[in-house]
């Protein structure tokens, strides 16, 4: 119950953000990062209930459902997000890799931020993860010399 309700705090914060970020799925892309790192699903009980299920998910195939059935549906999201900003900008790439990337770097940084939270702060967390998110729609050109 206690992952349930985390899973719906941070997917009602997403929502909320990504709607009044506009039309434009990058804007949305950037702003489900913003909310990822605020309250009130970035809050540290919140966090370690999260941390708590990716850690046990291994041992438990209860918790495996759980998290796999969260994951697909945030990633499927994430992916949607991805592909129409990439259409936008004439950008290819793989929207499902990138959405994978995404959620995993997202994710790393709850975990290594509740091992760790000076080493991994919130701030730098963020900035990370909005460079990421830039760095996707690069021109191709751009991304590698």
């Amino acid at each position: 119950e206690a992952i349930l309700g985390v899973s719906a705090d941070v997917a009602d914060a997403n929502k909320k953000a990504v709607q009044s970020a506009g039309s434009d799925p990058f804007d949305r892309l950037h702003a489900v990062v913003k909310a990822s790192f605020s309250p009130p699903g970035f809050m540290p009980d919140k966090v370690a209930v999260w941390v708590a299920l990716v850690g046990s998910a291994r041992w438990s195939p209860q918790l495996a459902s759980i998290y796999k059935d969260l994951w697909r549906g945030y990633r499927v999201g994430i992916a949607k997000l991805i592909k129409k900003a990439a259409e936008e900008r004439s950008v290819k790439l793989d929207h499902n890799l990138a959405a994978l990337a995404f959620s995993q770097l997202m994710e790393g940084f709850w975990v290594g931020w509740a091992a760790d939270p000076v080493s991994v702060s919130k701030v730098h967390a963020e900035q990370a993860m909005h460079l990421f998110v830039d760095s996707l729609f690069l021109d191709a050109g751009q991304k590698r010399k």
